[in-house]
C-alpha cells in the first residue's frame, strides 16, 4: 500500500506501486518512474523521488506523521535502514519556524537514545522532517500486549529516559510531550524518546551551515500563529504547561506520570482524585512499591511547581545516581563458560531458581504466578505448579528434597509436596510483598523478608511463627544463609546489610558502605565472605566475622540484581539490569564476560544458579539460559 502524503486527501491509502502503476496504465495515463500520484487527490506518492508513505501514524492540526519507506537506502547516509519517519509541519507558521531552529540544536547532540534525523526540506506548504526508523513497540504496546512494568524495570526505565533529557535540559530544550506513546522499548531494553515534532528551544539559535539551504527559506518567515496549538497531552501534561509555559520540570512531570501509567496500566485520568485535587496512584496499584520510588515518583509528579523536582541532576541525586554521565563501561574478557540450553515456557519474569540433585530437577519461579518443574534433559517442564496469585519470588527445598516451599507478592508462604506436586501448606506471611526465603540447615525453620521492613521465622512444618526480626528503616529487598546456618544476612533499601546470628537471633555486623539500595547478598561457601549488590552499581566482598570491606568490584553499567558463589568459592557470577551476566575471581579482582553473544539474555538478569557443572540464570526475558564449561580454566 502507499499512503498519500496530502493531510487534506479524504482516502489516503492507495493500492501497491506496481498495482497502481497498472491502475494509470489502465486509465491511459502516463508518469515517470518513482512519479506515482495518488488515486484520488492526484498529489504525488512519492517525495523528493525518494519517500513512499506506508502507513499513518498520528495527526495534529500542526503536522502529521507517517512511516514511510526510503528508495535510497542504500546511501551511505543510513545504510540499511529503509523504512524512515516522516514528520510533516505547517511550514509558514512561527511554531515551525522554532521547531527548525530547536532541531539545529538537537541534531548536534548525537545521543544514541535519540533517533538521528537524516533528512530536512522545505516546500511552500511543508517542513519535512525526517528521523530514523526504530524497530521498537511504544509504551503503550507493552503495556496492553504484554504486562505492566515492574519496579526495577520503572528504575532502569528512568535511568535511562533521563539521561536523554539530561541531555536535552542542557541544551535548554524541552520535549513538552511526554507520554507513553512517545517512548519506544526495543527486545533489548533500550528505550527511546520520539516525538520531537513539540521541542522547544528557551534560547535563540544561530543558523547552522549543516541547515543552511532551509535558513535561506526560513529567514523572511515571520508569520504569527493566530489560534496556538495546545502543545503536549492534557493526562500527562503539567498544569504549567497547558496554561503556555513549559520548563524543564514540566518534561519531568510528564516523566513521572508515565511511570504511573506504566505501574498501573491506568489512564492518569483515573489516578487523580478531583476532590481532593491530588494523585491517588498508590491505592491503585496491582504491587506495591518501595517508598524510596513512591517519593521519587510524589515529587515528579506534585501539582504545584514549587514542591516538584526543578532539574534532571535534582532527580539523580535523589537516586544516588551520578551527576555526570557515568564513564563507558570495559567489556570483559570471555569466561570459559557457553550457553548450551534455554529454556522457553514462562510467561513473566524468571525471579528464581534452586537446584536438586537427588531428583535432577530445577525448579524455577516467575512473574506469571507459576513455578516450573524442569528436567535438563528435556526442553519443556515435567510440571507447572499453580496457586499463587502474584509473583512467585523465593523457593526453598527442604533438607530432605521432599518438599518445595515457595514465597510470593501475594504475601503468603506455601508448601508443595513434590512427589504429589500439590500445595500442602499455606499461610499469610508478611503485610506486604515477600522478597526472599532461606531454609536453614538441618532445622525446620525457615526465614522470609519482606517490604514490611521484618524478617520472619517460621516453623514450616507447621506454618507458625517463631521469632520476628527488626531494625531496618526501609523493605528488605532480599536474604541469604551461610551453609553452616550459622549466619543470615538482610539487604535493604536503607543501603544496609545487617548480618543476623542465627543462635542468638541478634544482630551480628551492620555493614555500610554502598550508597544506594542493596539489592541483592550472597555468603561464600565456607561462611567466611559475604557478597553484596547494590543499585550503586558495584559488588562489595565483606568479612562476616568483623565486617571490614575487604574490596569493591565495579564494572557493571547498571543495578546489580543477583549474586552467586560457585561451592569452590573460587568463583562469584553476577548479574545486573543489563542482559550480560559477569563471572569473577574475586579475590584477584578480575571480571570476565561470559562467552558468546548466545549467553547473554534480551532483558536482565534476576536469578543466577551454580550446579556441579553448571551456570543456569533466570532473565526478565522469561528465559532459563543453561551454560557449560567448555575448557579448563586458567
Amino acid at each position: 500500500m502507499a499512503y498519500c502524503f496530502n493531510p487534506s486527501c479524504a482516502h489516503p491509502e492507495n493500492p501497491d506501486r506496481g498495482a497502481l502503476n497498472q491502475d494509470l496504465s489502465d486509465q491511459g495515463l502516463s508518469s515517470p518512474v518513482g512519479d506515482y500520484l495518488c488515486a484520488h487527490c492526484g498529489q504525488p506518492l512519492r517525495l523528493r523521488d525518494r519517500y513512499f508513505g506506508v502507513q499513518r501514524l498520528g495527526q495534529s492540526t500542526r503536522h502529521q506523521t507517517i512511516l514511510a519507506q526510503d528508495c535510497w537506502s542504500n546511501l551511505p547516509l543510513h545504510p540499511n535502514q529503509s523504512r524512515v519517519v516522516l514528520v510533516q509541519v505547517v511550514s509558514r507558521s512561527a511554531a515551525s519556524i522554532a521547531l527548525y531552529r530547536t532541531l539545529q540544536i538537537l541534531t548536534k547532540k548525537a545521543d544514541s537514545r535519540i533517533p538521528p534525523l537524516l533528512d530536512v526540506w522545505i516546500t511552500d506548504e511543508n517542513l519535512y522532517l525526517v528521523w530514523q526508523y526504530i524497530t521498537a513497540d511504544n509504551l503503550v504496546t507493552v503495556i496492553n500486549e504484554r504486562s505492566l512494568l515492574t519496579e526495577p524495570q520503572i528504575w532502569q526505565f528512568l535511568r535511562q529516559t533521563l539521561a536523554i533529557l539530561q541531555a536535552l535540559h542542557r541544551s535548554r530544550i524541552v520535549h513538552r510531550h511526554i507520554q507513553p506513546s512517545h517512548l519506544l522499548q526495543t527486545v533489548e531494553g533500550q528505550y527511546y524518546l520520539v516525538g520531537w515534532q513539540s521541542i522547544q528551544q528557551i534560547d535563540t539559535v544561530e543558523p547552522s551551515t549543516t541547515f543552511e539551504s532551509v535558513d535561506s527559506q526560513l529567514q523572511d518567515s515571520t508569520v504569527e500563529d493566530i489560534n496556538p496549538e495546545l502543545v503536549g497531552s492534557a493526562e500527562y501534561a503539567a498544569p504549567e504547561q497547558l496554561q503556555g509555559h513549559a520548563t524543564a520540570a514540566s518534561d519531568l512531570y510528564s516523566l513521572g506520570v508515565t511511570c504511573l501509567y506504566l505501574l498501573t496500566g491506568l489512564s492518569p485520568f483515573a489516578l487523580w482524585d478531583d476532590g481532593a485535587q491530588n494523585w491517588r496512584w498508590d491505592a491503585l496499584l496491582p504491587e506495591a512499591v518501595s517508598e524510596s520510588l513512591q517519593s521519587l515518583l510524589d515529587r515528579l509528579i506534585a501539582p504545584n511547581l514549587s514542591d516538584r523536582f526543578t532539574s534532571v541532576d535534582q532527580v539523580l541525586q535523589a537516586m544516588g545516581e551520578p551527576i555526570s554521565p557515568a564513564s563507558s563501561v570495559t567489556i570483559p574478557p570471555a569466561s570459559p563458560w557457553c550457553c548450551q540450553q534455554t529454556l522457553v515456557g514462562h510467561r513473566g519474569g524468571v525471579t528464581a531458581l534452586i537446584w536438586s540433585g537427588p531428583r535432577s530437577r530445577l525448579f524455577s519461579a516467575s512473574q506469571d504466578q507459576t513455578i516450573r518443574v524442569w528436567d535438563l534433559q528435556r526442553s519443556d517442564p515435567v510440571h507447572i505448579l499453580l496457586g499463587h496469585r502474584k509473583t512467585v519470588s523465593a523457593l526453598a527445598l527442604t533438607p530432605n528434597h521432599q518438599e518445595l516451599i515457595s514465597a510470593s507478592h501475594d504475601k503468603t508462604i506455601r508448601v508443595w509436596d513434590l512427589q504429589s506436586n500439590t500445595c500442602v501448606r499455606e499461610w499469610i506471611a508478611h503485610a506486604q510483598i515477600i522478597t526472599g526465603l532461606v531454609i536453614i540447615p538441618n532445622m525446620s525453620h525457615i526465614v522470609s523478608s519482606s517490604w514490611d521492613k521484618t524478617l520472619r521465622l517460621w516453623n514450616w512444618q507447621t506454618g507458625e511463627l517463631l521469632q520476628t526480626l527488626t531494625g531496618h528503616r526501609l523493605p528488605i529487598s532480599a536474604i541469604a544463609v551461610s551453609l553452616d546456618g550459622r549466619w543470615l544476612a538482610s539487604a535493604s533499601h536503607d543501603r544496609t546489610v545487617r548480618i543476623w546470628d542465627l543462635a542468638t537471633l541478634r544482630p551480628h555486623q551492620e555493614l555500610e558502605g554502598h550508597t544506594w539500595a542493596v539489592t541483592t547478598v550472597a555468603f561464600s561457601p565456607d561462611g567466611q565472605w559475604l557478597a553484596t549488590g547494590s543499585d550503586d552499581r558495584t559488588i562489595k566482598i565483606w568479612r562476616v566475622d568483623n565486617g571490614k570491606l575487604l574490596q569493591t568490584l565495579p564494572g557493571h553499567g547498571w543495578s546489580i540484581t543477583a549474586l552467586a558463589f560457585r561451592a569452590d568459592g573460587q568463583w562469584l557470577a553476577s548479574g545486573s539490569w543489563m542482559p550480560a551476566v559477569r563471572l569473577w575471581q574475586w579475590q584477584q579482582g578480575r571480571g570476565f564476560g561470559l562467552n558468546g553473544v548466545n549467553g547473554q539474555h534480551h532483558n536482565f538478569v534476576n536469578t543466577i544458579l551454580w550446579t556441579d557443572d553448571r551456570l543456569i540464570t533466570g532473565s526478565q526475558d522469561q528465559t532459563i539460559r543453561v551454560h557449560l564449561k567448555m575448557e579448563t580454566e586458567a
